[in-house]
């Protein structure tokens, strides 16, 4: 390829690259992510409190970084798991990486470490996963105790039913040879075999 060439191939990329248009993030809210179908880049909300963050740690600013997480970045990764646009799964990975953004960013402030305010926050990321872990693992529990007990209950009733049914033609050939005195007839009557006959007598 030819000097020339590689100038045009430069200048054709350039002119896509001019075409494509920057998506700043954090200039958007989580609920602007979610209608363009950008979940996954929800967790990296938390970004936006960073600057101020690092500059003071105010209480109005851990109470925002607390809304931010808990009211806004999760609330929407839940709405979108309810609605089924992602997964239990999905929102747990979410939730992960909230967590460890949130260590990463912010847990090793002291004003976060001696107000309590990382135990909050991990309890409410925590909480959320919990809770969602729970409610999976009851439906789960409920649907194989139904299973089972039915499958059981099938079981004991076939079960029961053939040692009724023994014991009922136990009976009958003991009635009918303590009225006959005679093995062969019981059977022929019965049309059971002579063996089984004999055996119950």
């Amino acid at each position: 390829m030819g000097k020339n060439q590689k100038d045009i191939n430069n200048r054709q990329i350039a002119q896509i690259y001019d075409r494509i248009s920057v998506f700043k993030l954090l200039e958007h809210t989580a609920e602007e992510l979610s209608s363009r179908k950008m979940v996954i880049l929800i967790p990296f909300m938390i970004l936006k409190l960073r600057d101020s963050i690092k500059k003071k740690r105010t209480p109005e600013n851990m109470e925002a970084l607390r809304m931010l997480i808990l009211d806004d970045i999760i609330s929407v990764i839940n709405k979108n798991q309810a609605l089924g646009n992602i997964t239990s799964a999905d929102a747990n990975k979410l939730r992960s990486l909230i967590q460890k953004l949130y260590n990463h960013l912010y847990s090793h402030y002291e004003e976060f470490i001696e107000g309590g305010f990382n135990d909050m926050m991990e309890d409410g990321l925590v909480l959320e996963a919990d809770i969602l872990e729970a409610e999976l693992t009851k439906k789960i529990t409920e649907r194989v105790t139904r299973e089972v007990t039915e499958q059981v209950t099938q079981q004991v009733t076939e079960q029961l039913t053939q040692d009724v049914m023994r014991r009922n033609q136990r009976d009958t050939i003991c009635k009918l040879y303590s009225k006959l005195k005679d093995a062969r007839q019981v059977a022929e009557l019965l049309e059971l075999p002579l063996d089984m006959v004999q055996k119950e007598i």
